[in-house]
């Protein structure tokens, strides 16, 4: 690292010397292009997400949690811009959507377009004018409103679901009750149970997948249409051949109708989970677009936290998706980052320090993924307790500096939280050919208030763009290119 350039940066800085230019980019090294980049379009390509001009791009972002409960506009106020801007100013560029079943298809195979224009799109517009891709789920907890704090599976499902398990709810509190009859409706779902109208229940939902790929076919605010939320064996079948017998067949059956339907978004995929596992298993070789997508909420399967060994446990967790990644076939994106959770399902609120550590695990294995969940609630963005983002407290951790778009295949990254220090590491990729800039989230103003100061490789030039808050890297001859970031202090500051 010796050889790196250095060179200093602060926000008013960088800022007056863009003003002078007349929004030129600027840096020690003198006028650059303009600090812009397309509007952000995402495609699948092996293992990496890319951009239009072919740069590998990692997504990072939250789940916009309003529409997953059927019809309930009391408990959220409308978004709004402002939320997607907050989001935004962490540096996001992703939202995980989830919706609920109920809501597309409210009565057997009348599917409501209305809900789709007039809640879905919306959601949509913001996130695009914001700078970021979508991931359009359907999602159930607890499988559905008749069971108690379920929401997802429309009310006409539940009958016809639970009659497809053997075992009756014992009793017991009523969360233990209510979890039992969600595990007995995913049961009848996954073994063929019937609708009012004859028709399976998995015909019904497939149908709502074909509906919803012919209504967004094209629309290139959807990065990926995710299929399936937590599919579960519950008791009603073995973990071993759950995968194989069960949710591989299934998933390959809504992979044809929404290619049939013209869609080519990314295919999301998860795997099955148990009450030992998140990452139970996932189906192998799923095709092309292809992404693998597990919940990784650590503990919440597992056994009782124990606080020495947390982060171990997590790390592992990561190891384990990633070579389950490799054999879906795609990235290997995180679709919920959230809570720890004991086993008897009193779960503990998300802690700053588990989304720190799990964002440590992003970096350090150059993956995206998903915080769990952006709640819009009162008149203000709300602070966490448990669920939900929004605050200044929250954005210490969420706000940190990373690699958004990359000209060339990136190598290594991480920020420690105790220093500041920030480093990347990206070769160049003569396959792919991507063009320059390479971007780098840089909030300059939450992360590094005294200023900065920035190490590059020889022949590399960087400039800063305040308003976006990135860094924008051109890279010289040399094959492999390294970026550094370290804080400057208060007292360094005045000597610059």
């Amino acid at each position: 690292m010796e050889d790196l350039r250095r060179t200093h940066g602060s926000a008013a800085l960088v800022l007056l010397c863009c003003l002078a230019l007349l929004a030129t980019a600027c840096s020690e090294r003198g006028v650059l292009a303009p600090p812009t980049l397309e509007p952000l379009v995402v495609t699948v390509d092996g293992a990496w997400f890319r951009d239009a001009k072919r740069r590998v791009v990692l997504l990072r972002g939250a789940n916009f949690s309003t529409l997953e409960r059927e019809r309930e506009p009391e408990r959220t106020r409308a978004p709004r811009e402002e939320d997607f801007a907050w989001l935004a100013s962490l540096g996001f560029n992703l939202i995980r959507l989830p919706v609920a079943w109920a809501s597309v298809e409210p009565r057997p195979s009348k599917y409501d377009h209305g809900f789709l224009h007039d809640q879905v799109d919306v959601l949509l517009r913001m996130a695009s004018n914001h700078g970021m891709q979508v991931v359009l789920a359907l999602h159930q907890i607890r499988w559905s409103s008749c069971i108690l704090g379920g929401s997802g599976a429309p009310t006409w499902t539940c009958a016809a679901a639970e009659s497809g398990a053997d075992k009756q709810p014992a009793w017991g509190p009523a969360g233990v009750v209510a979890d039992v009859r969600a595990a007995r409706a995913q049961c009848g779902f996954f073994r063929d149970g019937i609708a009012p109208d004859g028709r399976t229940l998995r015909e019904h939902y497939t149908e709502t997948w074909r509906t919803l790929a012919r209504y967004y076919e094209q629309d290139k605010r959807i990065a990926g249409f995710d299929l399936l939320n937590e599919p579960s064996p519950s008791s009603c079948f073995a973990a071993e051949s759950f995968t194989a017998d069960v949710l591989a067949p299934y998933y390959a059956e809504l992979r044809r109708e929404v290619r049939a339907a013209g869609a080519p978004q990314a295919l999301v995929y998860q795997p099955s989970i148990t009450r030992g596992s998140a990452l139970a298993g996932a189906a192998a070789t799923m095709g092309p677009g292809a992404v693998f997508a597990p919940h990784l909420y650590t503990q919440a399967f597992g056994m009782p936290a124990d606080t020495s060994a947390e982060h171990d446990r997590l790390a592992a967790d990561y190891e384990h998706a990633q070579s389950l990644a490799r054999a879906v076939g795609g990235p290997l994106l995180i679709g919920e980052i959230g809570a720890n959770a004991a086993p008897d399902g009193s779960y503990r609120p998300v802690t700053r320090d588990f989304v720190r550590a799990s964002f440590d695990e992003l970096d350090r294995r150059l993956i995206g993924g998903a915080v769990w969940a952006f709640v819009p609630q009162g008149e203000e963005i709300p602070a966490s307790g448990g669920l939900g983002i929004g605050n200044e407290s929250d954005a210490g951790v969420l706000a940190r500096p990373f690699a958004r778009r990359i000209a060339g295949l990136p190598v290594a990254m991480r920020f420690d939280t105790s220093s500041r220090a920030f480093s990347f590491t990206f070769r160049d990729d003569p396959a792919a050919a991507p063009s320059d800039p390479t971007e780098i989230f840089l909030p300059a103003r939450r992360i590094y208030p005294h200023g900065y100061e920035v190490e590059v490789t020889p022949g590399d030039r960087w400039t800063f763009d305040e308003l976006n808050q990135r860094l924008l890297l051109y890279r010289g001859a040399a094959p492999e290119h390294t970026v550094r970031i370290t804080a400057l202090d208060a007292a360094d500051a005045g000597t610059r």
